[in-house]
């Protein structure tokens, strides 16, 4: 007899900070339906929201601009265990480069997961993280590895999201190299492919392909998985006025015929 699967949805998205129309992330619940929402750049007033939206809520820091401090948030329709904030680096962390100093960006502060039970037979763990902006990708690669070993869960299936900044691509070097304290190994690097590649090692696949930060048409987002099967995944071409759009995953938690194929 086969084993019967249970399906639920995760929607990724950094809100932005600047984005305080909190009707607007109602309006992207609305459109969503997700179970479990990963969120970056929440302000108190969005945490709020989404507590009404979906009951069972959880915070840590996200980064600071010019002295706000926003959150990272995990909102669930299921009841949250195991929560654990990692935090990565103080409020007194010193700007990694030239332009973090000229935009008074302090990035990268905490990290945050917990496991929720899916069926009676599964329980899944997410991990929701914001990496630096302002750095050169092989300083973002090492956040997500610090990110993964503190969280890292052998036992069940993983769901990994949040905005990864990878914008990282060879003819842009010559722009970004001297803001952003590129180290030698910066310079050839396609940090999309790189990321991707980095994950999948460690038997992650991405939800999604596609722009999710339209002002530059770059993929920054994603939402990786491991364990599950992949049913369906799109990015929404609205923007519920941030300047990323939502990421929309479907799983089944019946892993054995899980998908690596984006959608």
């Amino acid at each position: 007899m086969g084993t019967e699967s249970e399906s639920f949805r995760v929607l990724s998205w950094n809100l932005f900070n600047e984005n305080s129309d909190t009707q607007r992330l109602v309006n992207c619940v609305r459109a969503t339906t997700p179970d479990v929402a990963l969120v970056q750049e929440a302000l108190p007033s969005h945490v709020s929201i989404l507590t009404n939206c979906f009951g069972h809520v959880i915070t840590a820091r996200d980064y600071i601009c010019r002295g706000e401090l926003c959150h990272l948030t995990i909102a669930s329709r299921f009841a949250l265990r195991d929560i654990k904030t990692v935090e990565h680096f103080p409020v007194t962390k010193p700007p990694p480069s030239p332009l973090a100093r000229w935009v008074g960006w302090i990035e990268f502060l905490d990290s945050l997961s917990a496991t929720i039970t899916i069926s009676d037979a599964c329980s899944v763990r997410f991990v929701v993280l914001h990496t630096s902006a302002a750095v050169g990708p092989s300083c973002r690669r090492e956040e997500v590895l610090s990110v993964l070993e503190a969280h890292f869960e052998p036992t069940i299936p993983l769901v990994v999201a949040g905005d990864f900044n990878c914008f990282a691509k060879p003819w842009l070097t010559p722009f970004l190299a001297i803001p952003l304290a590129y180290r030698w190994g910066d310079v050839l690097m396609w940090e999309k492919k790189a990321l991707n590649a980095h994950l999948g090692f460690r038997g992650f696949r991405p939800a999604v392909t596609g722009t999710t930060f339209p002002r530059w048409r770059l993929q920054m987002d994603q939402i990786f998985f491991k364990g599950l099967q992949l049913t369906d995944s799109h990015i929404l071409r609205e923007q519920f006025g941030s300047d990323h759009r939502p990421l929309v995953a479907e799983f089944a938690t019946n892993a054995s015929s899980a998908s690596s194929r984006p959608s």
